[in-house]
């Protein structure tokens, strides 16, 4: 049931990057990907259970990649930045 919903939400971003490869509109495919999806769940009535087990995997595994990317670009700033040090006055 749960590759259904993910099959569902694919297809729903692939017809969105369809629509944005022909450039009908100036979004994104991925954002018309989503008003497509929330047009069908719309038309259901109600998100599918399965859809929201989907939903709160995605969200754990998203907190886990903007940790590490906050992390990464920290890093990358610190390496990056000019030391300010030598131009303090003493």
């Amino acid at each position: 049931m749960l590759l259904n919903e993910i099959f569902r939400v694919f297809v729903c971003l692939f017809l969105g990057n369809a629509v944005d490869a022909f450039h009908v509109l100036p979004v994104p495919g991925s954002v018309i990907g989503l008003v497509l999806l929330y047009i069908k769940l719309s038309w259901l009535g109600e998100a599918p259970q399965p859809l929201g087990q989907l939903a709160d995997h995605m969200l754990g595994w998203l907190v886990s990649f903007a940790a590490f990317a906050g992390c990464q670009s920290a890093s990358a700033a610190d390496s990056t930045a000019p030391n300010t040090r030598k131009n303090l006055p003493r």
